[in-house]
């Protein structure tokens, strides 16, 4: 049998059978076409479209999928072609660059997992397309729907599984990786790799819906969203294009609640989040006495609200399992529980 680093460079597009395998949204069966635009790099905006289907199909609020690994073997074969052809291609120098911040976000997910006890992954890169692991030919929504609702949707060494090779896909081009992290540090300007243009953060009062891709990362079903949007306070962050969003609501009583707050996949863990927070506090702490907010019970969001000051209130039980029509996850985690923090303005 071969090795695993070997399968990782032998594997084919065509051998993965994308319309079997999950993803947050539903399944993989699109992943071919975004990753031949990426190959191409001949169009920023269809880059910058594929880019961001794959990187939020790939890896949503720290948990990862079927369909992630072998996502991620294309990518880092389409980011090492990218780093060779970006001195003379506008495109594939912005494609590599968004890649290396994608891969950044998704080695810290996949070294935060190893922090909890976890069982051996499946011995095998490949084992993961046994056809025990595979869902149906035919892609039904109501049917995948009532297979999520099941107490063990993916087997425990499965699951581990997804973090586990989406790891060593990553190992397969640690040379490139280092040696641009390298080239990062050095180059305190960042000219290369981080985007220096201005942030913006503006009001958003009409056509809020046309958000809706983003909002969705935040809170996965629109019917949920439906209930505060229209009567909250809506903001977008810009650094050069839409980044992040944020909505805000009046709960009484002088306080403020954070209802949805979300960050493009490829651009996460870049401060957008923390930033557009700093944003709400000033603006609103001469109106309201508290900032809350409500979330999953989870080691992916929870730590990030508590550095920034936010201390847990209380808890609202089977919140999600009663509100929701599917299972909601985070960091890997399914969730039950809304635990609300709060934070004196």
């Amino acid at each position: 049998m071969i090795n695993n680093q070997t399968y990782i460079q032998n594997l084919k597009i065509t051998d993965v059978p994308w319309h079997r395998l999950t993803t947050p949204y539903g399944r993989a069966t699109d992943f071919p076409g975004y990753l031949a635009v990426l190959e191409k790099a001949d169009d920023i905006k269809a880059a910058e479209k594929a880019l961001n289907e794959l990187a939020g199909n790939i890896e949503h609020q720290s948990t990862l999928w079927q369909a992630s690994p072998f996502g991620m073997v294309f990518l880092t074969r389409i980011f090492t072609q990218a780093l060779a052809a970006g001195e003379t291609n506008p495109v594939a120098r912005y494609i590599a660059a968004e890649l290396f911040d994608f891969f950044t976000l998704m080695a810290n997910v996949c070294e935060e997992i190893e922090e909890f006890e976890h069982p051996e992954p499946l011995p095998f890169f490949g084992d993961m397309l046994r056809e025990e692991y595979l869902w149906s030919e035919e892609y039904n929504e109501e049917d995948d729907e009532m297979r999520y609702e099941e107490e063990e949707i993916f087997a425990d060494d499965l699951f581990y599984s997804f973090y586990y090779y989406s790891r060593q896909a990553l190992l397969s081009i640690k040379p490139q990786l280092d040696g641009l992290l390298f080239a990062t540090r050095q180059n305190t300007e960042g000219t290369v790799l981080k985007n220096t243009r201005g942030i913006q953060i503006i009001k958003i009062t009409a056509a809020k819906k046309q958000y809706l891709p983003l909002l969705l990362l935040a809170d996965e079903e629109e019917a949920m969203i439906d209930r505060y949007l229209n009567r909250g306070d809506m903001y977008v962050l810009k650094d050069g294009t839409v980044k992040a969003e944020c909505v805000v609501t009046d709960e009484g009583g002088g306080i403020l609640e954070i209802k949805n707050i979300a960050v493009q996949p490829l651009f996460q863990r870049r401060g957008y989040a923390k930033t557009l927070l700093e944003f709400i506090e000033r603006t609103y702490k001469s109106s309201f006495k508290t900032l809350q907010v409500g979330t999953g019970d989870s080691p992916a969001t929870v730590p990030f609200y508590q550095k920034l000051g936010f201390v847990r209130s209380h808890i609202i039980k089977n919140f999600f399992t009663d509100n929701y029509s599917r299972p909601i996850y985070d960091g890997g985690v399914l969730l039950a529980d809304m635990v609300y923090l709060r934070k004196r303005l």
